[in-house]
Parts: C-alpha cells; structure tokens; sequence
C-alpha cells in the first residue's frame, strides 16, 4: 500500500476527525532519515483500532521513510496546541 493509499484510507474512516502532519517534517526542519509525525484526532477509536492503524502504517505501507502514529486526544493539551500551532491540517472531517 502507497501512502496515499493509506492516507486516502484513513479519511474515508467515519471514526476521524482531523489529519495532522507535524514535527520536523512540518516546521521543515528535518534531515533524511527523519520521520513523518502524524497526528490523528479520533475520539471514537477505541484500542483495537488503534492497534489495526498502527499495525498498517509499519507493516503494510510501502515508504522509506517512517510513519509515527500519535493519537492527538490522549495527549495533554500543550501538545495538541504546539500540534495545532507547528502542524498542518492535510484532512478534516
């Protein structure tokens, strides 16, 4: 699977909320061995989604670069607003 493909994927989920890509990637401060941090907003996913999502990304994406998968609600709110303020939207429901 492509990342667009797995993208594409990710947004036709009802469960998702928003796409965010952040970290060095975004703030274009990144070398080439650095990884591409996706933020995912999805109150409704529950643990087995969670796993399905992660276990795709490593496992069935075809990209030399990794994906690191962070769930945006779990995470303090100075996170998601650094997230928010660093990051770009690429999806929102």
């Amino acid at each position: 699977m492509t990342v667009i493909n797995f993208l594409h994927e990710l947004t036709g989920h009802g469960k998702i909320n928003r796409l965010i890509i952040f970290g060095s990637r975004a703030c274009g401060d990144y070398d080439a061995y650095s990884d591409v941090d996706l933020a995912i907003d999805a109150e409704n996913f529950d643990r087995k989604d969670w796993v399905t999502l992660k276990e795709v990304a490593y496992y069935e994406v075809r990209t030399v670069l990794q994906i690191s998968i962070v769930n945006f609600v779990r995470n303090p709110n100075r996170l998601q607003n650094r997230i928010l303020e660093d990051g770009f939207i690429i999806y929102e429901q």
